[in-house]
Formats: C-alpha cells, structure tokens, sequence
C-alpha cells in the first residue's frame, strides 16, 4: 500500500510541476489547497470481453435478420 501511494504522491508532484512549468497555475495558487477526500461507491459496470462480444452478436443477428426481411 506504502509503494501505491508514493507512485501517487509523486504522479501528483509531477502533475503540478508540469502545470507550473507551463503557467497553468501559479506557485501562490498552491499554497492553501483544499483536498475533498469523500469516496462513494457507484454501481459501474465495466464491460467485459464476454459482453462485448454479446452484444455484437445480438447486433450481427439483429442486421442479418433485416436483411433477409428486405
């Protein structure tokens, strides 16, 4: 868990380094920052191989049975 966080913490260091390299944020910007470190747990459903692959059979068949109709 230590290890996750340090890649973190320096994937963030980099991220406004870069941001104050190109003047998308001034240095005095980041000095009070406000950090909102709420989690809610959302029901996502990340689409799988298997699914995917569903659907465009339902899809293929769906156009083949149009096609024949026509």
């Amino acid at each position: 868990m230590a290890g996750l966080l340090l890649r973190r913490s320096a994937s963030v260091a980099a991220t406004i380094e870069c941001a104050v390299d190109i003047k998308a944020v001034k240095p005095a910007d980041l000095e009070r920052v406000i950090v909102d470190s709420t989690v809610q747990s959302k029901a996502i459903a990340h689409p799988v191989d298997r699914r995917l692959l569903e659907i465009a059979r339902h899809k293929v068949v769906h156009a083949a049975r149009r096609a024949a109709a026509g």
